[in-house]
């Protein structure tokens, strides 16, 4: 379903594709020199990846609340909700219909510097 989803590309930024970062290599502010950095970089970062097992209705029910989904109407919502039900016919249920939904979650971190025109170091 990653394939289909990604499949769907208009002017909206994805956070897949980075650009969020860019914020960092711009950084400026409000004072003596609005290009100072505010804060440090390169930013940490991590990921965990997690398992559901959940049925299928509730797993298309998350995958149309994507941005991507969502717009989509008739013909085309109904298509990838073809794509999205036969790819899954591949999948392996539990006794209770459930199969494994996978995700990874992001994260991010940064320090703050100290703001050096207020001289209180922080």
């Amino acid at each position: 379903m990653r394939e289909v989803v990604h499949t769907f590309q208009d002017e909206t930024p994805r956070f897949r594709e980075g650009k969020w970062k860019q914020v960092f290599d711009k950084q400026g502010g409000i004072g003596i020199d609005p290009l100072a950095p505010k804060f440090s970089w390169p930013i940490g970062e991590g990921s965990v990846e997690y398992e559901h097992r959940l049925r299928l209705d509730a797993i298309w029910s998350r995958l149309k609340t994507l941005s991507q989904i969502v717009i989509l109407e008739g013909d085309e919502l109904e298509k990838v909700k073809r794509a999205f039900f036969d790819a899954a016919e591949t999948e392996q249920a539990d006794q209770d219909g459930r199969i494994a939904a996978h995700g990874r979650t992001y994260f991010f971190w940064t320090s703050r510097l100290p703001d050096e025109s207020s001289g209180s170091g922080g």
